[in-house]
C-alpha cells in the first residue's frame, strides 16, 4: 500500500538529519497512517489515514 493518505493526501516528504557536527545526511518524513476499513452499501474498501483530531 502506498504511504498516501486517502483523506488528506498527504504523503512522505524528504530532508536532512543535521549532527551535532553539523553534518547533513538525507532522510525522510513518514506520515502516521492508520490502516481502517470504510464500509459503503455493503462495500468494503481498505484506506490508510493521519489520524484527525
Amino acid at each position: 500500500m502506498p504511504k498516501v493518505c486517502y483523506v488528506t493526501g498527504k504523503k512522505v516528504t524528504s530532508g536532512n538529519n543535521k549532527s551535532f557536527s553539523l553534518h547533513r545526511t538525507k532522510r525522510t518524513f513518514k506520515p502516521n497512517l492508520q490502516k481502517f476499513v470504510l464500509k459503503k452499501m455493503e462495500k468494503s474498501k481498505r484506506c490508510s489515514s493521519v489520524p484527525v483530531d
